[in-house]
């Protein structure tokens, strides 16, 4: 009975997420979430599409992990890239 509650959480929770055409808070929608899916990590790091995101991946610019056929992106992970990303300032 508990396994048909979680599934039915975790279709909710997806259903509530909004398309990438809406302009919404991402640390709302993903602050009780670990492991992202690819439609999910292009929507946090706001990249303009999957194929931008399998890029990275292909690359191997980007952590990530397979599950059979899918990847799944750790949150932590992705926010660590973020922050390895970010272009310092030069002073002058």
């Amino acid at each position: 009975m508990k396994d048909e509650e979680n599934a039915n959480l975790i279709l909710l929770s997806r259903s509530q997420i909004p398309s990438n055409n809406v302009n919404c808070n991402s640390n709302v929608l993903f602050e009780n979430l670990k492991w992202l899916t690819s439609r999910e990590a292009v929507m946090y790091l706001r990249l303009p599409s999957v194929g931008a995101l399998r890029n990275l991946v292909y690359r191997r610019q980007l952590p990530f992990v397979k599950l059979g056929r899918n990847l799944r992106f750790n949150k932590e992970a992705l926010d660590r890239f973020l922050d390895s990303s970010e272009i310092k300032r030069r002073i002058t």
